[in-house]
């Protein structure tokens, strides 16, 4: 995260986009890749999605940042709740049609339609127009920009406190994702499909509750 914030604001966002973006796709063609030929094992993995996870990182701040390229000023706010919906939403329906895919297909369907639907990104990515960057100097190291934007931070309660909400969920309540599959299969017993659905619930959730919080955000 912080890496890709520190390159979002030196380098073209567009680019970096299209590069993380990419080597994700590999990714997740390298997945399917192992699995369909048999050699799949815990190790390769564990590397693979550590690679994936690693660009990730980068990714998503650079696509937070590049949304202030896509609108005008007095669009943002609207701009940004569109675009965290779109991430929910991607967890809520993603999972749903995987598990679908799973039941129906296989292992080797979901990976590989997970590997062909970053074209779509890719695709989006190339035809858009963004607006001109603002680039920032390039003094300074990765580390110091990280120790700039911590101290910002925390000078400005209205920072602090959603960073640190964000940080209580995500070490604490996204886990619930990743372990989904073993409390499918091992708590409530159920099959593929259902572990899909269990996954689409807590997107479905956060889809309403991103909704509500935008009324109630509008009026207080």
């Amino acid at each position: 995260g912080p890496l890709g914030g520190s390159y979002a604001d030196r380098h073209s966002r567009k680019t970096i986009l299209l590069a993380t973006q990419t080597i994700m796709m590999a990714s997740a063609f390298a997945l399917w890749g192992i699995w369909v030929t048999g050699v799949a094992t815990p190790g390769l993995i564990v590397a693979i999605v550590f690679v994936s996870g690693f660009v990730s990182g980068i990714n998503i701040t650079t696509w937070q940042a590049f949304v202030t390229q896509l609108v005008d000023a007095d669009e943002l706010v609207d701009a940004v709740r569109l675009n965290s919906m779109q991430f929910m939403g991607a967890r809520a329906f993603g999972p749903a049609i995987a598990g679908v895919v799973l039941q129906a297909a296989g292992p080797s369907a979901a990976f590989l339609l997970n590997a062909v639907s970053f074209l779509l990104v890719l695709a989006a990515l190339l035809f858009v127009t963004p607006r001109p960057q603002v680039y920032s100097s390039d003094d300074g190291s990765v580390l110091g920009h990280f120790r700039e934007g911590w101290r910002v931070m925390r000078a400005r309660t209205s920072l602090f406190l959603p960073i640190l909400m964000i940080g209580v969920v995500s070490l604490l309540g996204t886990s619930v994702i990743q372990l989904a599959p073993a409390m499918a299969k091992e708590m409530f017993g159920v099959g593929r499909g259902a572990y899909g659905l269990l996954v689409a619930a807590f997107g479905a959730g956060a889809v309403v509750g991103s909704v509500m919080i935008a009324f109630i955000a509008d009026r207080l």
